[in-house]
């Protein structure tokens, strides 16, 4: 019988080792680009919560005032008032411009020095 060279064994085993490298690198890097993929996917998602938490939370008692008239037409809430003195637009306007509202159409027009008419419609 034949006997096999220790070279052959050594060559086996170096080309083994040779190839597992390789494969352990190329698993490397996939893990890195996955580990990419799941950090910008994290990122998303944190960003889509705060969305979620800032739009998704409407409180629309909160613009609900005396002085104004609240109807909902459709898909839309509807703020209308005749008369309406430029302090109480003013905190009408802080309400609306500081609340995550949609604002679809906005009108004042000015009736007097102290007075303004008013229509606001919201998204809901």
């Amino acid at each position: 019988m034949k006997r096999v060279n220790p070279l052959y064994i050594v060559l086996a085993l170096f080309l083994l080792v040779v190839v597992l490298f390789v494969k352990l690198e190329a698993l490397k890097e996939e893990i890195a680009e996955e580990k990419a993929a799941y950090l910008e996917t994290k990122k998303t998602a944190e960003e889509l919560l705060a969305y979620k938490k800032l739009f998704g939370n409407k409180n629309y008692s909160a613009l609900k005032d005396p002085k104004v008239q609240l109807t909902q037409k459709g898909k839309h809430l509807h703020i209308e008032s005749k008369s309406i003195t430029l302090s109480a637009l003013n905190s009408l306007m802080r309400k609306l411009l500081n609340g995550s509202y949609i604002i679809e159409k906005l009108r004042i027009e000015k009736i007097d020095d102290k007075h303004a008419s008013v229509v606001v419609e919201v998204r809901l």
